[in-house]
Parts: C-alpha cells; structure tokens; sequence
C-alpha cells in the first residue's frame, strides 16, 4: 500500500532504521528527494547500487559510531582504516585517517575515497 499523505503513516516511536527498496533508481532518487524534503530529523543515503534507500535517525551514522567506538578504546580515529562501498560508509572520512572504497563502489563514492 501507498500512501499519499505521509501524515496518515502511524507514529512509531522506537525506530532503529528503516531501508526501502525500489525497482528503478529514478524512483528511488525521487522517493528519498520527497523524503528529505519532509523530514527534516532523518539521515537518508541511496544504498544497494541506487536500488534502495536506508533512512536513520539524524544523529545516527557510521562516522558517529567510529567517534563512539573510538572515545571507548581510548583510540585516535586517525589512526583508523574504513573500508566502504555505499553512501552510508562517506559519513566515516571527517573521522578516520583514510576512507577505501570497494571495486563495487559507485563512481560518486569512489572520488571521495582516499585509495
């Protein structure tokens, strides 16, 4: 079912993520567009080789978990190596010494890559 009026979708409170997957990657652009542009409190990447779209908490990020992790081991992020292949995964190179992306990495992903 589709709705029209995303005021209809029912409240949920204890979200964790949310990843929806669509058949054409026009669509899901324009789905994650329409997204962003009424949720304001979201992190939002296009994932899968543009075929879906994974939705997060604003605070919520790769990049946050490697200040998290790394504030808890008493480690230099700096120091650290972060292997990626989506959108998701860019969230990571303000935090770690250097970003590698995947050979599967979508073109945009990989001019962001250090190697």
């Amino acid at each position: 079912m589709v709705q029209k009026n995303y005021d209809e979708m029912p409240k949920i409170t204890k979200l964790t993520k949310i990843i929806t997957f669509g058949t054409s990657k026009k669509n899901v652009k324009k789905l994650a567009q329409e997204l962003q542009d009424q949720f304001k409190n979201i992190s939002l990447y296009i994932v899968s080789k543009g075929y879906a779209i994974e939705i997060n908490d604003i605070n919520a990020s790769k990049g946050r978990g490697i200040e998290f992790v790394s504030k808890l081991l008493n480690i230099d992020p700096k120091e650290a190596i972060h292997f990626g292949d989506s959108g998701n995964d860019t969230s990571s190179i303000p935090y770690v010494g250097a970003f590698v992306a995947m050979k599967n990495s979508l073109k945009n992903i990989k001019s962001q890559a250090t190697w």
